[in-house]
């Protein structure tokens, strides 16, 4: 579970204001000062008791809890809010203990947040949480719960699914590498010097033809860093997918390996699509994994 991120997604939503205020005003009622003058004491007149009047009772605070916003869906790297309402139309204000949990099917619930507020009767407080995103692809749970004799609780559950693209749009994965898809061009063939430093041309073969893609990494992270590999990324059209090929040319060719902080790697990457496909029929797949889950961008020519 990413727990730090999922503090920070919760931020100023919890940070609801306490109520009530209290002050001590002082006020001298009695005298100061010598009087000399002798006064007269006036006879005992009969005083009357008078009746007690009954003291009411403030009704005891009464809490709810309403959550809105929470994503069905979203996609890695898509940022959303949610907020999060406590209402009192108790008769008194009180301690109210709310919190949220987080789990994926087939574990644990895990509390992240918990915090005590107070509210005056007849008030509600609503708070938007910080900007959050998920950054790998997994179904998450939310229980957000109000302590009480009902022990309100709301469960919501969010799919988090690849990321969609366009062109040159960037993505940067869970381990702080920036990839992008620059543009994809189609040919019979591509031209190389061989070993004779002439220049060849190389046909596809009959029915095919070449797709190379410009792609590009950065390593954004503070050490060194494995950026993809070519097999990494392959093209999809329909449910036939393509994997990157060896192709004679070698100028220009996209490399990959472990690269240090700030190093960009930026180059071609071919694939042998059939010849009756064009842009429109291909999808770009970046794809991903570590021990915490995995992560998936697809870009639309």
């Amino acid at each position: 579970m990413e727990r730090r991120r999922y503090l920070a997604l919760l931020g100023s939503a919890t940070a609801l204001p306490l109520a009530g205020c209290s002050s001590d005003d002082e006020s001298d009622g009695g005298n100061s000062g010598d009087d000399s003058t002798p006064t007269e004491t006036p006879e005992s007149t009969p005083t009357t008791t008078p009746t007690a009047t009954p003291t009411e009772t403030p009704g005891r605070p009464n809490y709810s809890l309403s959550v809105s916003g929470v994503p069905g869906s979203v996609e890695i790297g898509e940022e959303f809010t949610y907020e999060i309402t406590l209402s009192n139309d108790g008769g008194s204000t009180g301690d109210a203990v709310f919190g949220v949990d987080f789990s994926t099917p087939g574990e644990e619930w895990q509390n992240v947040a918990e915090q005590t507020v107070q509210i005056a009767p007849d008030e509600s407080r609503t708070r938007e949480s910080d900007p959050f995103s998920f950054s790998r692809m997994r179904v998450v749970q939310w229980r957000f719960w109000l302590e009480g004799e009902d022990n309100e609780s709301y469960t919501y559950e969010t799919d988090v699914v690849s990321a969609s693209l366009e062109m040159e749009e960037g993505y940067t994965n869970p381990e702080d590498v920036y990839v992008e898809a620059i543009r994809i061009q189609m040919s019979d063939f591509y031209s190389y010097r061989d070993w004779q430093d002439e220049v060849t041309r190389e046909y596809a073969d009959e029915g095919s033809k070449w797709a190379l893609l410009m792609f590009r990494a950065e390593n954004k992270a503070d050490s060194p860093k494995l950026i993809p590999f070519r097999d990494d990324v392959v093209l999809l059209s329909g449910s036939s997918q393509f994997d990157p090929v060896y192709i004679n040319k070698e100028e220009d060719m996209y490399e990959s390996g472990e690269v240090q902080p700030g190093v960009v790697r930026e180059g071609w990457i071919p694939y042998e699509i059939p010849a009756s496909l064009s842009r429109d029929d291909l999808q770009i797949i970046y794809s991903g994994s570590d021990f915490e889950g995995e992560w998936r961008v697809v870009w639309q020519p």
